[in-house]
This record gives structure tokens, C-alpha cells and sequence, in this order.
């Protein structure tokens, strides 16, 4: 859990989002910053029970602004991710603590040029695997439909009436929810976010599965 003051400066930043106001309340950053890296250090316990992690990230307040149009120096938010270990397990998991929300993401984000080709020749193999992990109980309960950037039309190698095409259209793949902010004040909070990714399990289970695998099931090198 959070205290209110880590969400209180949070919302402070957010409206005085310059160098002189932060330089001024330094005490107070320093102040809950531990707090929020004994979360990160928690949850990462936390996930022992459930995955193999490989790392975790905690991620600055400073933004970088070089080639942003949004010259704002601070991104007023907590923001933790853990990644599972490879190359046998694929996959991430996100945590952002914004001033009026939680928001809470797992999937696969950016996933390389080749794995996508990788994915999509599976899915197109098979699609009835993909289909029944996406309609699994506890992953629909916690997480709802799958989310993430399409493609307008269909991807080049694929007819456009393919069966799965709907699946095929997709440059991520991607689930997330959200919670009321108020969630950081539950002494439960790390526990529920857990049980979020731990019914994520069956997706990932299949697409580490298929990352590794060729089309007859031989492992990949």
C-alpha cells in the first residue's frame, strides 16, 4: 500500500510541473520515493509465486524531452515493470500509478518484427488455440477482451478472408484495466494486482509457447 501523501504530491506535481516547484519540494519526493520502490520490492517478491522474472524496472520521474513535443521536465506517476525471464518465457508486466487512477498492463508491447511473423504464422496455423486462451474464465474475469494496435487491412502474406484475420490485424497484443487511485491505500493492493497478472497466465503460457516453437513443435534454437 501507498500513503495518501505519495498520491498527494503526485497531484501537486501535475499542476506545478516546472524545475523550480519540484526543486522546492524535493523533501517531499525523497520523502515518499521510498515508499514506492518497497512496493516494486514487494510485488517482485510477490511475483516469485507465480512467474520466473527476470527484471525489474523502476521507472524515472524525469522525463526525457529531447524529441518530445510535451517539454514538461516530470511525468507526475509511479511507474514500475517486470519482464519474465527468456528465452523460454515471453512477455511483461506494468504498473502505473497516475495522480487519479491505477493503471495496470501485461502482453506483449513492441514485439519484434520477427516474432510478430512468428505469431501470426502460428495463430494462422491454428487459430482455434488463440481463440480458447482469450476465452478463458479467469483471464476474461480479470482482464476483459484483448486490446491493442490493428491494422486496417490485412497483414501482407495474409488473405483478407482468412479465417483468423481478426487476430491477424494485430500489431500488439495487449490487456489492461484500471482502479480508482484509492486502491493504493488498500493494505491488499499488491496482493490484488498480482492475482490481475496471475490470470494472465494461460496467454502467456501459449504465446512463450509458440515464440519457441516451430510450426511442427520442434523447439526453436
Amino acid at each position: 500500500m501507498l500513503s495518501k501523501a505519495s498520491i498527494k504530491y503526485l497531484r501537486d506535481l501535475a499542476k506545478n510541473n516546472n524545475r523550480d516547484w519540484f526543486k522546492e519540494h524535493k523533501g517531499r519526493y525523497d520523502a515518499v520515493l521510498p515508499e514506492v520502490k518497497t512496493l516494486l520490492a514487494d510485488m517482485t517478491e510477490a511475483f516469485a509465486k507465480i512467474d520466473d522474472i527476470e527484471s525489474s524496472k523502476f521507472y524515472r520521474i524525469y522525463r526525457d524531452v529531447r524529441f518530445s513535443a510535451d517539454k514538461t521536465p516530470y511525468n507526475p506517476s509511479w511507474r514500475m515493470s517486470w519482464t519474465r525471464r527468456k528465452p523460454a518465457l515471453r512477455g511483461g508486466y506494468f504498473l502505473g500509478i497516475m495522480p487519479d487512477e491505477v493503471f495496470v498492463g501485461c502482453g506483449f508491447w513492441n514485439p519484434h518484427k520477427d516474432d510478430l511473423a512468428l505469431i501470426r504464422s502460428q495463430i494462422a496455423a491454428d487459430p482455434d488455440d488463440m481463440r480458447s486462451v482469450l476465452k478463458d474464465k479467469s483471464l476474461v474475469k480479470a482482464w476483459g477482451e484483448m486490446k491493442g494496435e490493428q491494422l486496417k487491412s490485412n497483414p501482407r502474406g495474409y488473405d483478407k478472408d482468412h479465417t483468423a484475420i481478426d487476430l491477424l490485424r494485430y500489431k500488439q497484443y495487449l490487456f489492461s484495466k484500471t482502479y480508482p487511485v484509492s486502491a493504493v491505500y488498500d493494505q491488499a493492493f499488491a496482493k490484488i494486482i498480482i492475482n490481475d497478472f496471475d490470470a494472465i497466465r494461460p496467454f502467456f503460457d501459449y504465446m512463450s509457447y509458440i515464440l519457441t516453437h516451430d510450426l511442427n513443435g520442434e523447439a526453436l534454437n
